[in-house]
């Protein structure tokens, strides 16, 4: 029998968008030291074992919204060309991509955590919870640019010439002190941000399970609260493997089909390496999601008991 056949076994909670933990502010020193204790390689465990019980219904979701939509485009876009009427259905194409990617994420972190929905109510309870997490993810997408601007203003304004640099050309009237500072302020905001990732891990999770819009944002960071530099790990190393899948599958698609198709063929070469990519993400989305969603039940678990 699957360890996630009932909710008493995983203790997830059947009912999906009660408010849980409302008191996200202050905590004491139990809180903080018990979700130190919180271990990685558990939390993998627990989403190995939703794997196993509920394999077919993450794939089907999965397939419906993250994997045929970014499909869907790449074809659009293969044949598209120079044509502004499927150039414009592209750009909506796009945004209705970018919405199917926060259901299926929603979705799936639904059937991770609470194992009484079907796959028919996982879909019904993200389609509840799409609009608040659309909110934050484009409050949050704001703030990063807002963060970026600087060094990109810098670098901009240093005489960087990024086409000389695509060609290999020396960059003319470059002023290196502007562009130096402008590459470590970079380099700083994107540690910066790679931590805070860290510490949104479990945001569908709480998006999904707790009546919270914008509020999602401070009480991810209350339950990675101690568990940063773990979770900041793993965000690395997750982001390395899937670099390299990435990398490894694409070149192996993009070689084969060139040799299939012929070198006159460059969008049916660009069509196979965004549909390997388009697989590639969707897996790693899958599984980041599930890990998200053990981990929020783990740490809410713990805070509840503290």
């Amino acid at each position: 029998m699957s360890p996630i056949v009932t909710a008493a076994q995983m203790r997830i909670p059947t009912t999906i968008g009660k408010r849980h933990g409302d008191r996200v502010g202050g905590g004491n020193g139990s809180h903080q030291g018990t979700l130190r204790m919180i271990s990685m390689s558990e939390i993998w465990d627990r989403t190995v074992a939703v794997f196993a019980g509920r394999f077919a219904m993450l794939a089907s979701i999965a397939t419906l919204l993250l994997l045929a939509p970014p499909i869907a485009q790449a074809a659009i876009d293969a044949i598209s060309g120079t044509s502004p009427a499927l150039r414009f259905v592209g750009g909506l194409v796009a945004l209705l991509v970018f919405v199917a990617a926060m259901l299926g994420a929603l979705a799936v972190t639904a059937v991770a955590t609470d194992p009484s929905l079907d796959q028919r109510g996982a879909l019904e309870a993200a389609g509840l919870r799409v609009g608040p997490l659309l909110a934050v993810s484009i409050v949050l997408g704001i703030v990063l640019f807002a963060s970026f601007l600087p060094a990109i203003l810098l670098i901009g304004t240093s005489g960087f010439d990024i086409v000389r640099a695509q060609a290999g050309a020396p960059q003319q009237a470059l002023d290196t002190g502007r562009f130096a500072l402008g590459g470590l302020f970079m380099l700083v905001t994107l540690f910066a941000w790679l931590w805070v990732f860290a510490k949104l891990v479990p945001l569908p999770a709480v998006v999904m399970n707790e009546r919270r819009g914008l509020g999602a944002i401070a009480r991810s960071f209350a339950l990675t609260r101690e568990s940063t530099a773990k979770l900041f790990g793993v965000l690395i190393l997750y982001a390395i493997v899937m670099a390299v899948a990435l990398l490894a599958v694409t070149s192996v698609i993009g070689l084969v089909t060139r040799l299939i198709a012929g070198a006159d063929a460059p969008g049916a070469v660009a069509f196979a390496v965004a549909v390997g990519t388009a697989i590639v993400t969707c897996v790693f989305s899958v599984v980041q999601n599930v890990f998200g969603g053990q981990y929020y039940l783990k740490a809410r678990a713990v805070r509840d008991a503290a």
